[in-house]
């Protein structure tokens, strides 16, 4: 893997997903035509604009680029993606718009293996796996510049390879993060926020990162100390698993099979990548497949 990318093709692949693993999000060579890529940008994502979707349509043309404000809009643009057979997607948003794009496509194609490469963009709230992929200079991807650049690239071919696992849930939803406790009730707290002060002066303050951190004190955290959010897990590993030190990092200690705690917990969650929103590195140890 390489340690600085500037742009990452990534796409679900069947071989890294056997019994008993999770399935993994990987990237791979692909040389890509202007009839072969297409845009799929949210509009309600903070980062994409008017200029953003300009950009993009400008580049691969109106035809190949899809804005959808809605989940019926995103559902409609992924049979479009099916029906044209695109080989590749460029995704802008955070990583709710890729985790949306990942389960509206698993639902057309018959086999993970055969979804189109996608490129995820960092235009959004959160965005973890885009960080991560794109490496420490990943702010040159944001905007509506970002958006021309990487399309641009794309059309002429771009060769950066990464392995990014993709968690899987009981419903078999995939998505990068999860989560139960405080990092869930902070973002039902983040999202009741935004929505009650939508049509106010401070509306778009309240849905930005700094969003999170008033409703972490406004919200969250008062209803904690008062006792209102009292949660009790069982962490189980059902499979093959290790434990790394957080003192030291550099060694994954192997871990039987089992219970592995039962308790109070304020947070239980797993990521695939290092960052939560904002680039807080949550799962430090957490690494893509090589």
């Amino acid at each position: 893997m390489q340690s600085l990318l500037v742009l990452a093709l990534l796409h679900l692949n069947q071989a890294f997903h056997a019994p008993r693993s999770k399935p993994v999000l990987r990237a791979a060579p692909l040389q890509a035509t202007d009839s072969s890529v297409c845009a799929l940008l949210s509009l309600n994502a903070r980062g994409v604009t008017k200029r953003a979707v300009a950009a993009a349509e400008e580049e691969l043309g109106a035809e190949n680029v899809f804005a959808t404000k809605s989940l019926t809009e995103a559902h409609v643009a992924a049979k479009k993606i099916y029906e044209r057979r695109y080989a590749t997607v460029v995704a802008c948003g955070g990583d709710g718009t890729l985790g949306a794009l990942l389960r509206d496509l698993s639902q057309e194609y018959a086999s993970i293996d055969d979804l189109p490469a996608i490129c995820t963009l960092p235009l959004g709230t959160g965005n973890a796996v885009s960080r991560y992929a794109l490496g420490r200079h990943y702010r040159r991807w944001c905007g509506s510049k970002g958006v021309r650049r990487a399309c641009a690239a794309l059309k002429h071919g771009v060769n950066a390879t990464l392995s990014v696992p993709v968690l899987s849930t009981d419903q078999n939803e995939l998505c990068f993060i999860a989560g139960q406790g405080f990092d869930a009730f902070l973002l039902d707290d983040y999202k009741r926020q935004a929505k009650a002060t939508q049509n106010t002066i401070i509306g778009p303050l309240m849905r930005s990162v700094g969003g999170y951190f008033f409703a972490m004190a406004l919200r969250t955290l008062p209803a904690y100390l008062r006792r209102k959010r009292q949660m009790r897990v069982r962490v189980e590993a059902l499979s093959e698993c290790a434990y790394v030190d957080p003192r030291r990092g550099d060694a994954a200690i192997p871990v039987e099979t089992g219970l592995l705690y039962e308790g109070s917990a304020t947070l239980a969650c797993a990521g695939s990548t290092p960052f939560y929103g904002g680039g807080m590195r949550l799962f430090p140890f957490a690494r893509s497949d090589k």
